[in-house]
């Protein structure tokens, strides 16, 4: 289960097959590669057990079976180092890359490093089929809840967004509706010349505008932000200085 600890990289610009896997690809992808050669192990294990020594049968004697199972584990652990050899399996490899070494064309490794990954690779793979098969069924198991999760969060993301979506719809609505309804309230006052209905961090505003004229002349807007613009507000006039809002220039 630790396999499913590693973190997840962050390739950004790297050839194809040069991308680290993912945690959770790198534990399948390990998983897979020691299923297969634990199973090389077991069938050379068997054939030594069946043509070379008579292990395969229990013993009456309590002596002579715990004499057999020591001979049996040893003939696993044994199969299991020299198929990691063969097969290039340095554990430490396949913890960063998930790659095997491919020691027919590069040779074996020169580092001492490299002969612990393989010990220690032997002895994962004589742990037997059966136990790297219900280890993938536990990363399949983990990475289909994972996507699982996934999924139901992207999917509870787009319920929300299409609710926001569908109340801020709704909201301007009402905003325009209660606008329109103090319209003609609105065209009476001096200097109106319009309003806009606005979204600012998130906030529906309804912006009333105002033309003013300037000793020089010149045309002055003034823009007041309501929140709630009904014929409440509209009531409490003084100057073209609203209640409840904003002034911004």
């Amino acid at each position: 289960m630790w396999l499913l600890l590693l973190g997840e990289p962050n390739p950004r610009t790297m050839p194809e097959d040069q991308i680290p896997l993912s945690g959770t690809n790198l534990a399948y992808t390990i998983a897979t590669i020691l299923f297969a050669l634990s199973l090389i192990s077991e069938r050379i294990a068997n054939l030594y057990k069946l043509y070379w020594r008579n292990l395969r049968n229990k013993r009456t004697a309590i002596g002579e079976e715990k004499l057999r199972e020591r001979k049996v584990m040893w003939t696993a652990l044994v199969c299991g180092w020299i198929v990691a050899v063969i097969g290039g399996a340095d554990l430490f490899t396949l913890l960063s890359s998930g790659k095997l070494i491919d020691i027919f064309n590069a040779g074996l490794p020169g580092k001492f490093r490299s002969y612990i990954g393989f010990f220690l690779s032997g002895i994962f793979i004589s742990l037997g089929s059966k136990f790297w098969h219900d280890m993938l069924d536990i990363v399949l198991q983990f990475s289909n809840l994972k996507k699982f999760q996934a999924d139901q969060q992207q999917q509870e993301t787009q319920i929300t967004q299409t609710q926001t979506a569908s109340n801020r719809a709704r909201f301007e609505k009402i905003l325009i509706e209660k606008t329109a309804n103090v319209l003609p309230r609105l065209q009476q006052l001096e200097g109106f010349s319009g309003y806009d209905v606005n979204s600012e961090n998130g906030q529906m505003t309804v912006q009333l505008k105002f033309l003013n004229k300037l000793p020089d002349g010149t045309d002055k807007e003034w823009i007041y932000n309501y929140y709630e613009p009904d014929t409440v507000i509209f009531e409490n006039l003084n100057n073209n200085v609203f209640l409840n809002a904003t002034q911004s220039r």
